[in-house]
């Protein structure tokens, strides 16, 4: 096989991921309730998309982290991710025979940054819906001192106009310009 077939098949690959990615996590947060050989599929493409994985750090029903810490993880981890492998790429450098940013690009590329994008593709769309599941707020609803107030939909001990939540919401909102417009054009 040449290599433009190959190419055309690990992007083909890549989309269906993506879809069947997408397509699991919109039948569980729209509570579609599907008959018997379907659900098996939708049960078997969460798997396969490692949905099990994604729904440790993403699901608002980790009850062990608050939604500010599922949120700075989740945004924050696949970034924070690059640190080991730039200092894992130092001594390729250093040894290596090129200089400046090439020289640089090639130590990270034997240190594994080839395959960071691929990584990140796959948690991308949970990475996204978590980020904007900050900004779904419902109400306004009666609080515990008698004012109306908006809570957040996937954990109503949080008020959508607490310090708190605003100061979340600037960094949310980084972070959605990072994920949704500079990872995909990058």
């Amino acid at each position: 096989m040449d290599e433009e077939h190959r190419r055309w098949w690990k992007e083909t690959a890549k989309t269906l991921w993506l879809m069947a990615q997408t397509c699991s996590l919109f039948l569980s947060v729209e509570s579609v309730h599907l008959p018997a050989p379907f659900s098996w599929l939708v049960s078997a493409m969460d798997f396969v998309t490692l949905g099990p994985l994604a729904s440790f750090f993403f699901s608002p029903c980790a009850s062990f982290l608050t939604h500010y810490a599922t949120l700075t993880l989740t945004s924050l981890a696949p970034l924070l991710l690059l640190a080991p492998m730039a200092l894992l790429a130092m001594p390729f450098f250093i040894a290596g025979a090129g200089r400046g940013w090439r020289g640089f690009r090639a130590a990270m590329d034997r240190c594994g940054f080839r395959h960071y994008a691929t990584m990140i593709m796959l948690f991308h769309t949970s990475i996204c819906v978590k980020l904007f599941s900050h900004f779904n707020c419902q109400g306004p609803y009666e609080d515990e001192t008698g004012e109306e107030r908006r809570h957040l939909a996937t954990d109503y001990s949080i008020k959508c106009d607490d310090d708190d939540y605003l100061a979340y919401s600037v960094f949310a909102t980084g972070m959605l310009f990072v994920y949704v417009l500079v990872l995909p054009l990058g």
